[in-house]
Protein backbone atom coordinates (compact mmCIF):
# COMPACT_ATOMS: atom_id res chain seq x y z
CA UNK A 1 0.00 0.00 0.00
CA UNK A 2 1.15 3.59 -0.55
CA UNK A 3 1.31 6.07 2.40
CA UNK A 4 2.22 9.64 0.55
CA UNK A 5 5.57 8.71 -1.47
CA UNK A 6 6.22 5.94 1.11
CA UNK A 7 5.64 1.99 -0.05
CA UNK A 8 4.04 0.27 2.71
CA UNK A 9 5.74 -3.22 2.33
CA UNK A 10 2.66 -5.54 2.77
CA UNK A 11 3.20 -8.57 0.41
CA UNK A 12 0.93 -10.27 -1.43
CA UNK A 13 -0.77 -11.46 1.06
CA UNK A 14 -4.20 -11.69 0.22
CA UNK A 15 -3.45 -13.88 -3.01
CA UNK A 16 -0.24 -15.72 -2.36
CA UNK A 17 0.51 -14.80 1.60
CA UNK A 18 4.00 -14.94 2.75
CA UNK A 19 6.81 -16.87 1.87
CA UNK A 20 8.79 -17.09 4.88
CA UNK A 21 7.52 -17.82 8.50
CA UNK A 22 9.87 -17.69 11.23
CA UNK A 23 9.87 -17.80 15.20
CA UNK A 24 13.22 -15.81 16.57
CA UNK A 25 14.32 -15.95 19.77
CA UNK A 26 14.26 -12.34 22.02
CA UNK A 27 15.53 -11.09 25.47
CA UNK A 28 12.85 -9.82 27.81
CA UNK A 29 12.69 -6.84 26.78
CA UNK A 30 12.03 -7.86 23.04
CA UNK A 31 13.93 -5.56 21.37
CA UNK A 32 17.15 -7.27 21.17
CA UNK A 33 17.90 -10.76 19.68
CA UNK A 34 19.11 -13.36 22.48
CA UNK A 35 21.03 -16.96 22.27
CA UNK A 36 19.51 -17.74 25.03
CA UNK A 37 17.98 -21.64 24.16
CA UNK A 38 14.51 -22.14 22.32
CA UNK A 39 12.39 -25.54 22.10
CA UNK A 40 9.26 -25.73 19.65
CA UNK A 41 7.18 -28.88 19.64
CA UNK A 42 4.72 -27.87 17.24
CA UNK A 43 4.03 -25.08 15.01
CA UNK A 44 1.23 -24.25 13.15
CA UNK A 45 -0.55 -21.93 10.65
CA UNK A 46 -4.43 -21.12 10.05
CA UNK A 47 -6.40 -19.32 7.32
CA UNK A 48 -9.12 -19.00 10.01
CA UNK A 49 -9.18 -17.62 13.73
CA UNK A 50 -9.22 -19.46 16.96
CA UNK A 51 -7.56 -22.41 14.70
CA UNK A 52 -9.74 -23.17 12.23
CA UNK A 53 -9.76 -23.27 8.52
CA UNK A 54 -6.29 -24.91 6.47
CA UNK A 55 -3.81 -25.40 8.20
CA UNK A 56 -0.16 -25.10 7.35
CA UNK A 57 2.65 -26.98 7.47
CA UNK A 58 -0.82 -29.54 6.19
CA UNK A 59 1.35 -33.08 6.95
CA UNK A 60 3.44 -34.24 10.03
CA UNK A 61 6.72 -33.55 8.46
CA UNK A 62 9.97 -36.36 8.32
CA UNK A 63 12.00 -34.17 7.35
CA UNK A 64 12.98 -30.57 6.15
CA UNK A 65 11.51 -31.11 2.55
CA UNK A 66 9.09 -34.09 2.79
CA UNK A 67 5.90 -31.80 1.69
CA UNK A 68 6.49 -30.50 -1.31
CA UNK A 69 6.69 -26.96 -1.87
CA UNK A 70 8.09 -25.95 1.71
CA UNK A 71 11.42 -26.36 3.54
CA UNK A 72 11.90 -25.90 7.10
CA UNK A 73 15.45 -24.36 8.39
CA UNK A 74 17.04 -23.35 10.99
CA UNK A 75 20.10 -20.70 12.53
CA UNK A 76 21.65 -22.97 14.55
CA UNK A 77 19.90 -26.74 15.91
CA UNK A 78 21.56 -29.13 18.47
CA UNK A 79 22.23 -32.21 17.13
CA UNK A 80 19.22 -34.28 16.13
CA UNK A 81 16.69 -31.27 16.58
CA UNK A 82 16.42 -29.77 13.69
CA UNK A 83 13.23 -27.32 12.42
CA UNK A 84 11.30 -30.01 10.64
CA UNK A 85 10.99 -31.63 14.41
CA UNK A 86 8.74 -28.73 15.19
CA UNK A 87 6.10 -29.94 12.81
CA UNK A 88 6.23 -33.77 12.81
CA UNK A 89 2.95 -34.30 15.33
CA UNK A 90 5.06 -35.61 17.72
CA UNK A 91 5.12 -33.13 20.61
CA UNK A 92 8.32 -35.28 22.63
CA UNK A 93 10.58 -34.08 19.52
CA UNK A 94 11.17 -30.30 18.61
CA UNK A 95 13.38 -28.31 17.17
CA UNK A 96 15.93 -27.22 19.50
CA UNK A 97 18.75 -24.38 20.00
CA UNK A 98 20.65 -25.41 22.73
CA UNK A 99 24.40 -24.44 22.47
CA UNK A 100 23.79 -21.95 20.10
CA UNK A 101 25.95 -18.68 21.24
CA UNK A 102 25.09 -16.23 18.45
CA UNK A 103 21.24 -14.35 19.22
CA UNK A 104 21.27 -14.06 15.17
CA UNK A 105 21.02 -17.46 14.48
CA UNK A 106 18.50 -18.51 17.21
CA UNK A 107 15.82 -18.74 14.98
CA UNK A 108 14.01 -21.82 13.11
CA UNK A 109 12.04 -21.16 9.83
CA UNK A 110 9.14 -22.18 7.10
CA UNK A 111 10.13 -21.53 3.63
CA UNK A 112 7.01 -21.56 1.25
CA UNK A 113 8.24 -21.52 -2.07
CA UNK A 114 5.02 -20.27 -3.90
CA UNK A 115 3.79 -18.52 -0.52
CA UNK A 116 1.69 -19.92 2.31
CA UNK A 117 -1.76 -19.43 0.08
CA UNK A 118 -3.71 -17.55 2.72
CA UNK A 119 -3.95 -15.09 4.95
CA UNK A 120 -2.45 -15.78 8.40
CA UNK A 121 -5.55 -15.81 10.86
CA UNK A 122 -4.36 -17.71 13.88
CA UNK A 123 -1.23 -19.45 15.13
CA UNK A 124 -0.57 -22.97 17.58
CA UNK A 125 2.78 -23.14 18.73
CA UNK A 126 3.93 -25.27 21.74
CA UNK A 127 7.14 -24.49 23.41
CA UNK A 128 9.17 -26.65 25.46
CA UNK A 129 9.66 -25.01 28.62
CA UNK A 130 11.97 -27.06 29.89
CA UNK A 131 14.26 -26.81 27.11
CA UNK A 132 14.17 -23.21 27.02
CA UNK A 133 15.51 -20.26 28.56
CA UNK A 134 14.65 -17.44 26.02
CA UNK A 135 11.97 -14.77 27.91
CA UNK A 136 10.38 -14.46 24.88
CA UNK A 137 9.81 -15.41 20.81
CA UNK A 138 8.39 -13.24 18.02
CA UNK A 139 6.82 -14.96 14.86
CA UNK A 140 7.92 -13.46 12.29
CA UNK A 141 6.90 -13.22 7.95
CA UNK A 142 8.88 -11.93 5.09
CA UNK A 143 8.38 -11.78 1.34
CA UNK A 144 12.22 -11.99 0.83
CA UNK A 145 13.43 -13.96 3.51
CA UNK A 146 16.06 -11.22 4.34
CA UNK A 147 15.38 -10.39 7.53
CA UNK A 148 16.73 -7.11 7.50
CA UNK A 149 13.41 -4.90 8.36
CA UNK A 150 11.11 -5.63 5.73
CA UNK A 151 9.46 -8.48 8.13
CA UNK A 152 6.62 -8.04 10.00
CA UNK A 153 5.69 -9.40 13.37
CA UNK A 154 2.62 -11.55 13.60
CA UNK A 155 2.87 -12.12 17.69
CA UNK A 156 5.09 -12.16 20.21
CA UNK A 157 5.05 -15.00 22.70
CA UNK A 158 5.59 -14.57 26.70
CA UNK A 159 5.05 -16.53 29.73
CA UNK A 160 7.21 -19.23 29.57
CA UNK A 161 6.03 -20.74 32.71
CA UNK A 162 8.36 -22.47 35.47
CA UNK A 163 5.10 -24.78 36.32
CA UNK A 164 5.03 -26.43 32.91
CA UNK A 165 6.70 -28.68 30.21
CA UNK A 166 4.89 -27.36 27.32
CA UNK A 167 3.47 -23.83 27.12
CA UNK A 168 0.64 -23.53 24.77
CA UNK A 169 0.12 -20.34 22.58
CA UNK A 170 -2.83 -19.92 20.59
CA UNK A 171 -3.22 -16.69 18.94
CA UNK A 172 -5.16 -14.87 16.55
CA UNK A 173 -3.37 -12.21 14.12
CA UNK A 174 -4.81 -9.35 14.00
CA UNK A 175 -4.05 -8.40 10.15
CA UNK A 176 -5.23 -4.77 10.85
CA UNK A 177 -2.73 -4.44 13.99
CA UNK A 178 0.37 -5.96 12.39
CA UNK A 179 3.12 -2.77 11.94
CA UNK A 180 4.05 -2.95 8.36
CA UNK A 181 7.72 -1.25 7.84
CA UNK A 182 8.28 1.52 4.99
CA UNK A 183 10.54 2.34 2.39
CA UNK A 184 10.80 5.90 1.06
CA UNK A 185 10.71 6.06 -2.64
CA UNK A 186 11.41 9.44 -2.68
CA UNK A 187 9.47 11.62 -5.21
CA UNK A 188 7.32 9.92 -7.95
CA UNK A 189 6.93 10.43 -11.39
CA UNK A 190 2.61 10.95 -12.17
CA UNK A 191 0.93 12.11 -15.41
CA UNK A 192 -2.76 13.24 -14.27
CA UNK A 193 -5.65 13.80 -16.05
CA UNK A 194 -7.96 17.07 -14.64
CA UNK A 195 -11.43 17.26 -16.52
CA UNK A 196 -12.21 20.92 -17.35
CA UNK A 197 -14.92 23.30 -19.03
CA UNK A 198 -14.44 25.33 -22.49
CA UNK A 199 -12.67 27.96 -20.08
CA UNK A 200 -9.75 25.56 -19.52
CA UNK A 201 -11.34 26.01 -15.22
CA UNK A 202 -12.32 22.39 -13.25
CA UNK A 203 -15.52 21.26 -13.81
CA UNK A 204 -17.38 17.95 -12.17
CA UNK A 205 -18.99 17.52 -15.39
CA UNK A 206 -18.42 13.56 -15.76
CA UNK A 207 -16.54 11.84 -17.91
CA UNK A 208 -15.55 8.08 -18.37
CA UNK A 209 -11.77 6.89 -19.38
CA UNK A 210 -11.41 3.23 -20.44
CA UNK A 211 -7.57 3.52 -21.37
CA UNK A 212 -4.13 5.39 -20.61
CA UNK A 213 -0.67 4.56 -22.20
CA UNK A 214 2.40 6.08 -21.60
CA UNK A 215 5.38 5.95 -23.98
CA UNK A 216 8.95 6.71 -23.92
CA UNK A 217 9.16 7.37 -27.81
CA UNK A 218 7.19 9.71 -30.25
CA UNK A 219 3.90 8.63 -32.01
CA UNK A 220 3.12 5.79 -29.41
CA UNK A 221 6.24 3.73 -29.36
CA UNK A 222 8.92 2.50 -27.44
CA UNK A 223 7.95 1.22 -24.07
CA UNK A 224 4.43 1.53 -22.76
CA UNK A 225 3.12 2.39 -19.43
CA UNK A 226 1.98 0.95 -16.95
CA UNK A 227 4.31 -2.28 -18.01
CA UNK A 228 2.43 -4.21 -15.82
CA UNK A 229 -1.61 -4.61 -16.28
CA UNK A 230 -3.05 -3.24 -13.32
CA UNK A 231 -5.41 -5.44 -11.25
CA UNK A 232 -5.86 -3.24 -8.27
CA UNK A 233 -5.13 0.49 -7.53
CA UNK A 234 -2.44 0.13 -5.89
CA UNK A 235 -0.14 -2.67 -7.19
CA UNK A 236 3.09 -2.10 -4.83
CA UNK A 237 6.54 -0.37 -5.58
CA UNK A 238 4.80 2.98 -6.20
CA UNK A 239 2.72 1.97 -9.41
CA UNK A 240 -0.65 3.33 -8.29
CA UNK A 241 -3.64 4.41 -9.55
CA UNK A 242 -5.35 6.79 -7.94
CA UNK A 243 -8.80 9.75 -8.54
CA UNK A 244 -10.38 12.38 -7.06
CA UNK A 245 -13.50 10.60 -7.34
CA UNK A 246 -15.21 7.37 -8.87
CA UNK A 247 -18.33 6.36 -9.34
CA UNK A 248 -18.37 2.84 -7.68
CA UNK A 249 -15.58 0.08 -7.19
CA UNK A 250 -16.55 -1.00 -10.50
CA UNK A 251 -14.78 1.72 -11.91
CA UNK A 252 -12.00 2.46 -10.19
CA UNK A 253 -8.84 4.30 -11.39
CA UNK A 254 -6.75 1.27 -12.28
CA UNK A 255 -9.78 0.18 -14.70
CA UNK A 256 -8.46 2.93 -17.25
CA UNK A 257 -4.48 0.74 -16.80
CA UNK A 258 -6.05 -2.78 -17.10
CA UNK A 259 -5.72 -3.15 -21.20
CA UNK A 260 -9.59 -4.14 -21.19
CA UNK A 261 -11.44 -1.70 -23.34
CA UNK A 262 -14.60 -2.62 -21.90
CA UNK A 263 -13.77 -1.48 -18.72
CA UNK A 264 -13.88 2.57 -17.13
CA UNK A 265 -12.67 5.05 -14.79
CA UNK A 266 -16.27 7.10 -14.48
CA UNK A 267 -16.85 10.10 -12.30
CA UNK A 268 -20.30 10.66 -12.54
CA UNK A 269 -22.12 11.82 -9.56
CA UNK A 270 -19.00 14.15 -8.59
CA UNK A 271 -20.00 16.97 -7.30
CA UNK A 272 -16.85 18.88 -6.43
CA UNK A 273 -14.87 20.09 -9.83
CA UNK A 274 -11.32 20.20 -8.58
CA UNK A 275 -11.43 16.77 -7.88
CA UNK A 276 -12.51 15.71 -11.28
CA UNK A 277 -9.02 13.88 -12.21
CA UNK A 278 -7.47 10.49 -12.69
CA UNK A 279 -3.38 10.18 -11.94
CA UNK A 280 -1.10 7.29 -12.39
CA UNK A 281 2.05 6.90 -10.52
CA UNK A 282 4.68 5.11 -12.17
CA UNK A 283 8.29 4.37 -10.24
CA UNK A 284 10.39 3.44 -13.29
CA UNK A 285 10.06 6.23 -15.64
CA UNK A 286 11.21 9.77 -15.52
CA UNK A 287 10.16 11.02 -19.10
CA UNK A 288 6.77 10.95 -21.44
CA UNK A 289 7.23 11.46 -25.16
CA UNK A 290 3.79 10.65 -26.48
CA UNK A 291 0.24 9.21 -25.11
CA UNK A 292 -2.84 7.04 -25.96
CA UNK A 293 -6.06 7.80 -24.46
CA UNK A 294 -9.46 6.36 -24.75
CA UNK A 295 -12.33 8.78 -24.05
CA UNK A 296 -15.93 6.81 -24.14
CA UNK A 297 -18.57 9.63 -25.04
CA UNK A 298 -21.85 7.99 -24.25
CA UNK A 299 -20.34 8.19 -20.53
CA UNK A 300 -19.21 11.53 -20.61
CA UNK A 301 -20.71 15.39 -20.25
CA UNK A 302 -17.41 16.80 -20.18
CA UNK A 303 -16.04 19.48 -22.31
CA UNK A 304 -11.88 18.73 -22.66
CA UNK A 305 -9.35 17.28 -20.36
CA UNK A 306 -5.88 18.65 -19.66
CA UNK A 307 -3.25 16.67 -19.08
CA UNK A 308 -0.36 17.16 -16.86
CA UNK A 309 3.01 15.31 -15.61
CA UNK A 310 4.65 16.22 -12.21
CA UNK A 311 7.91 14.78 -11.31
CA UNK A 312 7.03 14.64 -7.69
CA UNK A 313 3.61 13.71 -7.95
CA UNK A 314 2.39 16.65 -5.52
CA UNK A 315 0.56 18.85 -8.03
CA UNK A 316 0.60 21.37 -6.15
CA UNK A 317 1.99 24.09 -9.33
CA UNK A 318 5.34 22.42 -9.98
CA UNK A 319 3.28 19.99 -12.14
CA UNK A 320 3.54 20.67 -16.04
CA UNK A 321 0.62 21.08 -19.11
CA UNK A 322 1.63 18.59 -21.51
CA UNK A 323 -1.63 18.74 -23.87
CA UNK A 324 -5.30 19.73 -23.89
CA UNK A 325 -8.02 16.98 -25.16
CA UNK A 326 -11.51 18.32 -26.72
CA UNK A 327 -14.26 16.23 -26.63
CA UNK A 328 -14.95 13.87 -29.55
CA UNK A 329 -18.18 14.37 -31.72
CA UNK A 330 -21.80 13.48 -30.16
CA UNK A 331 -21.99 10.63 -32.90
CA UNK A 332 -19.02 8.61 -31.50
CA UNK A 333 -19.20 5.93 -28.59
CA UNK A 334 -15.71 6.56 -27.86
CA UNK A 335 -12.61 8.41 -28.91
CA UNK A 336 -8.55 7.63 -28.76
CA UNK A 337 -6.41 10.40 -28.59
CA UNK A 338 -2.83 9.62 -29.78
CA UNK A 339 -0.95 12.72 -29.45
CA UNK A 340 2.57 13.34 -28.91
CA UNK A 341 3.99 15.78 -25.28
Amino acid sequence: MILGNKQLLKPTFTEYGYKYIRIQGYDAAGTSLSSLRLGVSDFRLYSGANQTGSVEPSTNLTSSTSQAGLVTSEGYAFTDRPAWKAADGLYYNFWWSLSGTVAEDNWMQFYFENGIGFDIASLHIVTEYCSSSTQRAKVLASDTGAFAGEEVILATLTGFTTNEILATFDINVDENAIDYPSIDYGPQFSIRLQVVDLNGNPTANYIGIREVEIFTLANQAGTSYPSTTMTQDDMGLGLVASAGYFYTATYAPYTAFDDFLASLWWSINGTVAADNWLQIQIPDISSVASMRVVQTYSLSATSQIKVYKSATGDFTGEEVLIATLTNPSTDATSKTYNFNT
